[in-house]
């Protein structure tokens, strides 16, 4: 593509990003005149060049309409992608990052037969997805699963170890321990009350009593079950002249995970934008 068709690839991009000419002039640092003139036929000087790929986090390569397929620094290249957006925006554009890595991984694992049988109009933008977006591989190498429920949203993967996933995971007894626990509709209820709350701030079993609406036995009987997890950090404090033990809850990414993962066993998705089953792994 040649340099007079800069002006038209930055008018592009300027109208998809939703900014003014005026916006993008004071950006790079030069007049709203010299941008109108870039997207009627003019070309930016060659110092500018850099400020408008940064602006539009692209590659100035992009700016002529080349698209070069050099991978070779691609992870530095998406950590400076995913960090110039600001912090509202990361974690979706992260996310997207992920539709595209399991594109990838369809079309590097995927069966001829299950190729014809999708077909190439699977692979689409995120943004085109119905409500209900659902996406999953099985291979000998490992597993991912993904989800668009609304705005609810997750990318699961992972590789298989060398002996397999029972070899590196606990006993199924601790699974059984972990499970029988969260069977217990209090101590799920404590779980997702401790996480929507300040976890800097101690408190006693008094407050479990009170925002749960159960006995004070029950509050601590529910804070020894934490606390055998090591979820929670004991600490005693000196109120006037009595000596109190306070609590500090340590939120668990993972718990919040468990409960968006377990929506697929709760509500099995019954649609698929691509799916792969070949060489199912074994665990």
């Amino acid at each position: 593509m040649s340099m007079k068709n800069i002006g038209n690839i930055i008018s592009e991009l300027r109208k998809n990003k939703g900014v003014k000419q005026e916006e993008l002039a004071n950006a790079v640092g030069v007049s709203t005149q010299a941008v109108s003139k870039w997207e009627n036929g003019g070309t930016p000087d060659t110092e500018l060049l850099p400020l408008i790929a940064d602006y539009f986090n692209i590659s100035i390569d992009k700016l002529f309409g080349r698209n070069i397929g050099d991978y070779s620094d691609i992870k530095t290249e998406t950590v400076k992608y995913i960090s110039a957006f600001d912090e509202n925006e990361q974690m979706m554009e992260a996310y997207k990052l992920c539709w595209a890595i399991q594109q990838g991984l369809w079309k590097g694992t995927v069966t001829d037969k299950d190729k014809n049988f999708w077909g190439e109009h699977q692979h689409k933008e995120l943004e085109l997805c119905d409500r209900s977006c659902h996406s999953g591989i099985e291979h000998s190498t490992g597993i991912t699963t993904m989800a668009k429920y609304n705005e609810l949203q997750y990318y699961f993967i992972s590789p298989k170890p060398e002996n397999g996933w029972l070899k590196v995971l606990p006993e199924m007894t601790e699974y059984q321990k972990l499970f029988q626990m969260f069977s217990d509709i209090d101590i799920l209820n404590a779980f997702i009350f401790l996480h929507s709350r300040d976890d800097t701030k101690p408190f006693t079993p008094n407050l479990l009593a009170k925002g749960l609406s159960i006995p004070m036995e029950k509050a601590e009987f529910i804070l020894e079950n934490l606390n055998k997890y090591g979820y929670l950090h004991k600490q005693e404090i000196q109120l006037d002249d009595e000596i109190k033990e306070v609590n500090t809850f340590k939120r668990s990414k993972e718990f919040v995970a468990l409960l968006i993962i377990a929506k697929g066993l709760i509500t099995r998705p019954t649609s698929w934008n691509f799916n792969s089953t070949g060489n199912m792994p074994s665990l």
